[in-house]
């Protein structure tokens, strides 16, 4: 298109009339343009076209974006601001000629190159049996444990996980758990990292026997516990279990222990988790007094 044409007449005499000038009409439509990889992640669209031609852009929700192609026909076109490309969409892509000449579409598919977010996951407890929480649906969530070990599973529809904690681990509070995400496309999220929640009571502690002449009450609990003694008046006594997990409780001045009483100790961990109740008896070793002995006479 564009190209002038001579044309001339000749009679059968010979004699050729003045030329006429045609200009020839583009009608042929470009090539459909060819369009690089697109990700979730682009800010641009790019490609070659017919050199000088209008290149349109339309995205899935109808919004459209245009460019024209330079001498060499690469074309660049920003992405608007409100298209979110998430993965897997199409975009139609056409060109255009300086004589309104539009190509066939060309195609593209959306490759997802966007990290999930990093999962939340909720409380996780010394007694618990599974790690859950949110992230996107039909990810796979992968939770290592500190020994790493790790187990996975699969998000729901609404993004919902459950995961067994394996059996073998042995989990007693204070330790940190990662839990990380990857999508349909192979993406990886950031880790979440939480603390295990220490809820398993200690074992309720020991007692040594308590004797009637007893000052203190000493017996083992976990280290680091308080143990609290409870007398039979509703006084008690505390004292905290050293780190090979020994106590050593002074009996209160206004207890008076003559045997026989029981007394109750308990445990109570750092978190606040309180132990089963040990009960004692309390075992009489005081003497009687000396008996009295009314007048003996010779008769």
């Amino acid at each position: 298109g564009g190209e002038e044409l001579q044309v001339t007449a000749t009679d059968k005499d010979g004699n050729t009339s003045e030329p006429s000038s045609a200009n020839v009409t583009d009608t042929t439509a470009p090539d459909a343009p060819t369009v690089n990889d697109v990700t979730s992640d682009a800010t641009q669209v790019t490609g070659q076209a017919e050199p000088g031609s209008t290149v349109t852009v339309t995205f899935p929700d109808g919004t459209t974006a245009t460019g024209t192609t330079d001498d060499e026909g690469n074309y660049t076109i920003d992405i608007p601001s409100n298209v979110d490309l998430n993965g897997d969409e199409e975009l139609q892509v056409t060109a255009t000629d300086k004589d309104g000449n539009t190509s066939e579409p060309s195609s593209a598919n959306v490759t997802d190159t966007t990290a999930p977010d990093a999962p939340t996951v909720n409380d996780v407890t010394s007694d618990a049996t599974q790690v859950t929480g949110q992230a996107e649906p039909g990810s796979t969530v992968t939770v290592t444990f500190p020994d790493g070990t790790t187990a996975t599973g699969t998000t729901d529809d609404e993004g919902n996980y459950t995961i067994e904690i394996p059996s073998n681990l042995n989990l007693v509070g204070g330790e940190n758990i990662t839990a990380s995400t990857r999508d349909e496309s192979g993406n990886e999220s950031e880790s979440t990292e939480t603390t295990v929640v220490d809820a398993t009571a200690p074992d309720a502690p020991t007692v040594n026997d308590v004797t009637s002449d007893a000052t203190q009450v000493t017996g083992q609990a976990e280290p680091g516990s308080e143990v609290t003694v409870t007398f039979p008046d509703g006084t008690t006594a505390t004292g905290t279990a050293n780190d090979q997990g020994n106590f050593t409780i002074d009996i209160p001045t206004g207890v008076e222990l003559e045997g026989g009483e029981e007394i109750l100790a308990t445990a109570t961990d750092d978190n606040g988790n309180t132990s089963k109740t040990t009960t004692t008896t309390v075992t009489d070793t005081t003497a009687p007094d000396a008996p009295t002995v009314n007048d003996v006479t010779s008769d």
